[in-house]
């Protein structure tokens, strides 16, 4: 029987993730990537926690609203979480005891090996309900968990220059919002590769193509000019330090996004073995 005689039924893709942080601008792109709605609030759907602390907290409807609802009002997530960007938001876990020392997540656990004040090295806090009363819609805020936990990620998540600290959670944006000529997939690894005494950073940058020098060049001039604009710092020392060691210390390259390692636990940041 021909393909085209069966009749298929309708369905759609969807993705239950955990592990990085996964920016609103990241679930838009897959929305729009594989036909979602990007109100829609399960074509990326995320858990918290890890290999070491097990759940620690789920996004439900609810709390996924909240984040829209943050990431659309910018001037509250600033006074919020003092930052640009909305973090993800979770419901926690009822088997768990939750700590934010030093902005840090930390957690008390009974595990195989029990956990006490474990410190995950994620950047987040604690949201309590209370707080949102007079700026969400009822039916959100009735259907809220009285304390939530939200993250932002890893706490060391900057890439550092020579001195200088490159946000990766930057980076991620500006890559979002690069034209359909870019091909980006959605990821990138960043590698600090050392050789006599010459520390060289190297970003591999996934495309929906197979590698492409052309590519990678265009890449390597849209982020070095991003990098500049958005760090003084950086701007004043790259095209020295460069120069003085007669290479480019930033390097990137492209590769198909089919062809990611599946044993990398972070992304992003690479650390060699």
């Amino acid at each position: 029987m021909k393909d085209q005689d069966i009749l298929k039924a309708d369905g759609s893709v969807y993705f239950p993730v955990v592990g990085e942080y996964f920016s609103e601008q990241e679930r838009k792109k897959v929305a729009t990537t594989f036909g979602h709605d990007e109100s829609s609030p399960f074509c990326v759907w995320t858990g918290y926690g890890s290999a070491d602390t097990g759940d620690l907290g789920i996004e439900s409807e609810a709390t996924i609203k909240l984040r829209k609802f943050f990431d659309k009002n910018p001037h509250l997530t600033q006074e919020f979480f003092n930052s640009d960007e909305a973090p993800m938001i979770f419901v926690t876990s009822s088997n768990a005891y939750i700590e934010i020392i030093d902005g840090d997540i930390v957690v008390t656990k009974d595990q195989l090996i029990p956990l006490v004040r474990y410190n995950t090295l994620d950047n987040g806090g604690l949201l309590q309900k209370e707080r949102l009363e007079t700026i969400v819609a009822k039916d959100l805020y009735d259907a809220l968990p009285q304390s939530m936990l939200y993250v932002f990620g890893r706490a060391s998540d900057a890439i550092i220059f020579y001195g200088t600290n490159l946000m990766v959670s930057d980076i991620k944006k500006f890559l979002l919002t690069l034209d359909e000529s870019f091909k980006y997939g959605g990821l990138f690894e960043v590698k600090e590769l050392h050789d006599n005494e010459i520390t060289t950073f190297e970003f591999k940058i996934f495309t929906t193509c197979d590698e492409d020098k052309q590519l990678s060049q265009k890449y390597y001039s849209s982020l070095l000019k991003f990098l500049k604009s958005s760090s003084l710092e950086f701007d004043a020392k790259y095209d020295t330090l460069s120069s003085s060691v007669k290479q480019n210390l930033i390097i990137v390259k492209t590769d198909n996004i089919q062809n990611i390692s599946t044993k990398v636990k972070h992304h992003y940041i690479v650390k060699e073995s």
